[in-house]
């Protein structure tokens, strides 16, 4: 499979065309899991969003994290979306990171340049998302979302 990849690729960079989006096994059922809890959640992403990781665990109070890739002209919306539904909230900040807790296996944070998150309210207020924010490159950006219930 690895070959087939590195001749598609090659073909793409030769034919000055545009790499194709290269799915390998175990992402798309990331990518699934991640739509189904961001449908749980009622904070949809474009579908130019790449789910890089997501987990939920289910307990006494639910909580679910998620780390995606878009670009930044699909994020503006959003950051403006959360930012509207408290104006007297604290905005975006690197103070606020811790609020996304410790790192772990596929959730990595504090390990983001840049990183600015924000705290919001979700859901009648039975629910708080924090949403942190880093630039990843070619006008893209890396969201980590942590949604939990209280």
């Amino acid at each position: 499979m690895v070959g087939a990849v590195a001749a598609t690729l090659m073909l793409a960079a030769v034919a000055g065309c545009k790499p194709p989006t290269v799915v390998f096994e175990g992402e798309q059922e990331t990518a699934a899991r991640g739509r189904t809890i961001l449908g749980r959640i009622g904070l949809p992403l474009p579908d130019s969003a790449v789910i890089e990781h997501a987990t939920m665990e289910r307990g006494l109070d639910d909580n679910a994290r998620i780390v995606a890739v878009l670009p930044e002209a699909a994020w503006r919306p959003i950051a403006t979306r959360l930012a509207a539904r408290d104006p007297a909230a604290p905005p975006f900040s690197a103070e606020a990171n811790a609020m996304l807790g410790p790192d772990a296996a596929g959730w990595a944070p504090r390990r983001a340049p840049g990183l600015r998150t924000i705290q919001r309210r979700w859901n009648d207020g039975g629910e708080v998302v924090n949403v942190g924010v880093a630039p990843a490159g070619a006008g893209r950006v890396r969201l980590f979302l942590f949604w939990h219930e209280l």
